[in-house]
């Protein structure tokens, strides 16, 4: 958690002492120190990738690790196997918005808008939508040429600071 607040240093240190101490923690614990180990420390991204898939064959029902490899795949340009693992991730947690936010992103990728829209409007239905949402089901109006659905979206936005400026660049990007 230190490497999201800047403070590298400290994150390496205790990622490689959590990594030199790995023999001593359960199996779950050594894939999560091992895989962000060589993610962080080593930066091996092909390691990671191993290890998360281990992990994933290892645990199938977990989110982490599904959810941690589709984020290696996504990075890599495989969009296909993120989308295995995202669908994965939200049938593990399916309370979970970011769940939905990052299936549907995967499928817009992959040029299926009728499944990003269907899994971001279910995503909206369940109460979990958030601005990414809006701002993929605007993307997704806007590759369709439906400038009602854009609307619909940019008033969602409307009068909600802190996210209202992020629909104002997709704007300015569409135009």
């Amino acid at each position: 958690a230190y490497h999201h607040l800047g403070e590298t240093d400290i994150a390496t240190a205790n990622t490689r002492k959590a990594y030199d101490l790995r023999e001593h923690v359960s199996e779950k614990e050594k894939f999560y120190i091992e895989a962000h180990y060589h993610g962080f420390v080593t930066g091996n991204l092909e390691e990671e990738r191993r290890i998360y898939e281990l992990w994933v064959q290892t645990y199938p029902r977990e989110e982490l690790p599904a959810f941690n490899l589709a984020s290696i795949y996504w990075s890599l340009g495989q969009f296909d196997k993120a989308l295995a693992q995202y669908l994965q991730t939200l049938k593990a947690a399916p309370d979970r918005a970011e769940n939905y936010q990052n299936l549907a992103s995967v499928y817009m990728c992959l040029n299926r808008l009728e499944e990003a829209k269907a899994t971001d409007d279910r995503a909206v239905s369940k109460g979990l939508s958030t601005a990414d949402t809006h701002l993929n089901l605007y993307s997704i109006a806007f590759l369709k040429n439906d400038v009602a659905g854009m609307a619909q979206q940019v008033s969602w936005f409307a009068g909600q600071p802190g996210v209202e400026d992020r629909i104002l660049e997709a704007e300015a990007d569409t135009a």
